[in-house]
């Protein structure tokens, strides 16, 4: 039964670490999707320069 509890507690212990990692990896991964939208919607506006974009606040200089 010890050696039970000792498992457990070494497994959580490896999820402890391995947890904040994988959010660490996916906060990463989510930020640079983000970045790459922005990119995109950048370059679109960059094609159409006439067209009236209110509400364009997502880190585009033009609008901002």
């Amino acid at each position: 039964m010890e050696n039970v509890k000792r498992q457990i507690r070494e497994a959580f212990i490896l999820v402890g670490i391995i947890e904040p990692s994988i959010k660490g990896l996916l906060s990463k991964f989510v930020y640079h999707l983000k970045q790459l939208i922005f990119l995109i919607i950048k370059l679109k506006s960059k094609k159409t320069p006439n067209s009236n974009r209110i509400g364009c606040n997502i880190g585009c200089q033009t609008h901002n």
